[in-house]
């Protein structure tokens, strides 16, 4: 950038500096040439004197040329210099203070662009190849290909350098391969090439034979508490069947474990009550309010989180069951891969049982909660209706929760059935022989 300041030359100002050096000097000279050789006028010489005090030897001097005290007066060249040099002065001075500013100018601009760049570089990018009809896709070179592991393979070390194994699957032993459709995110019921079905091939063994009245109980709820579980397994007898929650943790090894005790499994089937959500039977719940494909998505995660089950179980839904446009999808599934729909019959209005006889999808009702006041008074005077209606329809279900005192009456009130001719039956053995009506 040109500043239109003019820069005086160095050479010049020196050079104006020594000509007004010589011109002093020769002033000078011409003053001392007045003075007369023996020095001074006479002091007794009054004419002298009086040019002596009015000065009149130089104007430049005060109290005599030669006195101690004299000091020089600047001439008009030498103040015209002090000018010439001040206003130089000021005009390097300007010039400095212009530059520092263009300095700092520039380092903002240079600094604000490298900033920009930085944080453009920083901004993530997307770039879509657009190919013409016809043209195979190039290999994607994020997609790495994973290798297999120790850990896959079952052959990682431990902490100890021992070799460690994959832990045997619970269900193996359980559950019949020909029987599960593999999916990415789990096993899912199937029927079979030949046709066998999960309802009736996990189905506990009865004689078919035998004419007495059949009465199957179900205990719901269960792996949600490992020691009321564990206390279910050993108090109750085999013919009792046992339904699952799907949220309860390990539900494999729980399923593996009532298996091989002899117990038909079931899993829970959380459905909308009324009261919803106020009243919340947990994950993956049916709801009215989704859609088709939601409910199905959620009735699938919960076949998935077990195997060797003969079917589910539906919990609460007083809200869902009364509805035919989203009941129906699902019982539609649970035929189509070989299982028994029990409705737990949370409404006297409940679709299940109709529903389910229009597709020939093997079905149970529950007659009975037995433990809705879980008191024993009340829990006793439910097992004596049991009995009555056993008696009358031949057939009857009743379904409890797993609460110590109902296990309790339980165990008792299901030794004496024997005695009173009357079978306990898995669930099974009851499907599609019940009364609508």
């Amino acid at each position: 950038m040109k500043l239109p300041i003019p820069i005086p030359s160095l050479s010049g100002i020196l050079g104006r500096f020594r000509r007004n050096s010589d011109d002093e000097t020769e002033e000078a000279k011409d003053s001392y040439e007045t003075i007369p050789e023996g020095g001074p006028a006479d002091p007794s010489d009054s004419d002298s004197v009086e040019q002596f005090a009015d000065g009149a030897i130089g104007d430049d001097t005060i109290d005599g040329e030669f006195g101690e005290d004299s000091v020089d007066l600047p001439s008009d060249r030498t103040r015209k210099l002090g000018r010439t040099l001040g206003l130089t002065a000021a005009g390097l001075g300007v010039l400095v203070a212009l530059g520092g500013v263009g300095t700092l100018v520039g380092w903002l601009v240079t600094s604000s662009e490298h900033a920009a760049r930085d944080r453009e570089n920083l901004r993530p990018s997307l770039t879509v190849m657009i190919l013409e009809e016809g043209t195979p896709t190039p290999r994607n070179s994020s997609r790495v290909q994973k290798l297999e592991t120790e850990t896959d393979r079952g052959t990682a070390a431990n902490k100890l350098g021992k070799e460690s194994e994959v832990p045997d699957d619970p269900m193996s032993g359980v559950v019949d391969p020909t029987l599960i459709e593999e999916t990415e995110t789990g096993p899912l019921p199937k029927i079979a090439p030949d046709g066998r079905r999960a309802w009736t091939e996990y189905a506990r063994a009865f004689d078919k034979s035998d004419r007495r009245p059949r009465l199957s109980i179900i205990v719901s709820n269960l792996g949600l508490s490992a020691k009321t579980t564990d206390a279910v397994l050993k108090a109750l007898p085999p013919e009792v069947t046992l339904s699952f929650s799907p949220t309860a943790l390990d539900l494999k090894r729980w399923v593996a474990q009532a298996r091989k005790k002899g117990h038909e499994v079931l899993l829970d089937l959380p459905m909308e009550p009324t009261e919803y959500p106020k009243s919340d039977p947990g994950r993956d719940t049916l709801l009215t309010t989704a859609s088709e494909v939601e409910n199905l998505n959620r009735l699938e995660r919960v076949m998935k989180r077990a195997g060797g089950y003969v079917g589910l179980l539906s919990v609460m839904g007083t809200r869902f069951t009364v509805s035919a446009d989203s009941f129906k999808p699902i019982l539609k599934v649970l035929q189509e891969r070989g299982l028994i729909f029990v409705d737990g019959r949370a409404t006297s209005r409940t679709m299940g049982p109709t529903l389910a006889s229009e597709i020939q999808l093997p079905k149970a009702f529950n007659d009975r909660f037995i433990d809705a006041i879980p008191s024993a008074r009340a829990i006793n005077a439910r097992l004596s209706e049991l009995e009555q209606i056993v008696k009358d329809k031949r057939f009857a279900v009743g379904v409890a929760d797993p609460y110590p005192i109902t296990i309790d009456r339980l165990a008792a009130w299901l030794s004496t059935l024997n005695a009173k001719g009357i079978a306990l039956a898995p669930i099974t053995s009851v499907a599609d022989r019940q009364s609508l009506h």
